[in-house]
């Protein structure tokens, strides 16, 4: 099985450090975490020396890999989250809306 590793160059990393920083600075941790595990890509770690280091379960780095490598930065960002349907139409929704609210 051929290892994983995030597609970018030298330019690229520079460009991911910024956007670490930012993510940082604008309270998203998730997001600064996935970078700095693509940043580790792009030096030549191994997704497990990655999880180890940053402390994930090792099948979420290859998921960040690959939607780095599909997607760009917007594949970092968080989207929608799988779960269990909503069992409720959108008036009874907005019912519960309306008692909470």
């Amino acid at each position: 099985m051929q290892p994983l590793f995030a597609r970018g160059n030298r330019q690229t990393v520079e460009k991911r450090q910024a956007a670490r920083r930012q993510a940082l600075a604008d309270k998203t941790p998730h997001v600064a975490l996935r970078i700095q595990g693509i940043l580790l890509s792009l030096d030549g770690h191994t997704t497990g020396e990655i999880a180890c280091r940053l402390r994930v379960h090792r099948s979420t780095v290859p998921l960040w890999i690959d939607h780095w490598n599909q997607h760009g930065e917007l594949g970092l960002w968080g989207g929608h989250r799988r779960g269990r349907p909503c069992g409720l139409a959108p008036v009874e929704r907005q019912k519960l809306a309306d008692i909470f609210g």
